[in-house]
């Protein structure tokens, strides 16, 4: 009964912090979430299939502080003839040089048994 999700995934990734902290409540306690803006270039290949509005995930990895789960995130701008595609997210950690960051849109999504039925045609 699930899906399977296919993604586009970025060649590169550029992360800009947007604004001061947002606070809100975590574990009790009023913490700083930090806003930032991504930009990110998916392959020619997939960027026709990507749209406003459209899911992303954003993994951030190379420090022990980060989330460990992906982010949710949604792509908020497309340029489809810069092959260049922009999302926001927010995190409780303020990102330094020395963090990997993984972009992905999901551009479909398709039962198991119509991917069955594609893969033996």
């Amino acid at each position: 009964m699930g899906r399977i999700t296919h993604l586009a995934y970025s060649e590169s990734v550029e992360v800009t912090l947007e604004a001061q902290p947002v606070w809100r409540m975590k574990e009790g306690r009023v913490t700083p979430y930090r806003q930032y803006q991504l930009d990110a270039v998916i392959s020619k290949e997939h960027i026709e299939d990507v749209h406003e509005g459209q899911p992303a995930i954003i993994t951030l990895s190379g420090a022990t502080t980060l989330p460990l789960k992906p982010i949710k995130s949604y792509v908020t701008q497309v340029d489809s003839t810069q092959g260049t595609v922009s999302a926001t997210f927010e995190v409780d950690t303020l990102l330094g040089n020395s963090i990997d960051i993984g972009f992905a849109v999901e551009v479909d999504s398709q039962s198991p048994a119509s991917y069955l039925f594609h893969l033996t045609q």
